[in-house]
């Protein structure tokens, strides 16, 4: 049955889509764990505290960037950087991070304030 569903899913014929039990254990589980409302409730919490952390994490980092506009410039430069990104790519994320942080800072309560009372 599940070979079945995966395959009218996936678009694949029903008798190619082989798959172990433990793929398809770990493919329902999701479903099951989903009727957990402790353990939703508990995954829920943690997305929406680690959610904050990043925005906040990414705030101190577009500072940084707004006071030296050349670190992203330098990153790209040094040994390591990912080369299939050039400077206008980051230059458009940092914008993105900008508009994020705008709506997380705006409302009347705030976003951030909704967010903060779970915390």
């Amino acid at each position: 049955m599940q070979t079945a569903f995966l395959a009218a899913h996936t678009g694949a014929p029903a008798e190619s889509v082989t798959l172990s039990q433990a793929t398809v254990n770990a493919i329902f589980a999701g479903a099951t764990k989903m009727t957990d409302v402790r353990q939703f409730g508990s995954d829920y919490l943690g997305a929406v505290k680690a959610l904050i952390g990043d925005l906040e994490n990414l705030r101190t980092l577009q500072d940084r960037v707004t006071q030296d506009p050349t670190l992203f410039a330098g990153y790209l430069a040094s040994p390591g950087a990912r080369t299939d990104l050039q400077l206008i790519d980051l230059q458009n994320a940092s914008a993105a991070i900008v508009q994020l942080l705008f709506a997380f800072d705006s409302g009347s309560p705030t976003q951030k304030s909704e967010l903060f009372k779970l915390l």
